[in-house]
């Protein structure tokens, strides 16, 4: 909790910045006037950093190190999601 205060006073002590708002009286586009991404349709060979194999499901957890997860009650180590990884059993 008093992490979260002085987060708070320290953030309310900073000079304001300029922001980049965006311009309203531009005219939107239509669907299908611009690709939902600059690289879609290309071929493999224009964009080798992309990745070709994406993953979601169970390659995705959090340890103890993650605040998020730790204020929820996560009681995994790095030790124990790379035992996971190799297929070990691990409980919390």
């Amino acid at each position: 909790m008093l992490f979260v205060s002085n987060s708070a006073l320290a953030v309310s002590l900073l000079p304001p910045g300029e922001y980049d708002l965006p311009d309203f009286n531009r005219p939107v586009p239509l669907p299908g006037e611009i690709p939902y991404s600059p690289y879609a349709g290309r071929p493999d060979e224009y964009q080798p950093s992309h990745p070709q194999q994406v993953f979601w499901g169970d390659t995705h957890l959090h340890t103890i190190y993650s605040f998020d997860a730790g204020a929820a009650g996560t009681t995994l180590t790095p030790e124990n999601s790379y035992r996971f990884a190799r297929g070990e059993e691990v409980t919390t």
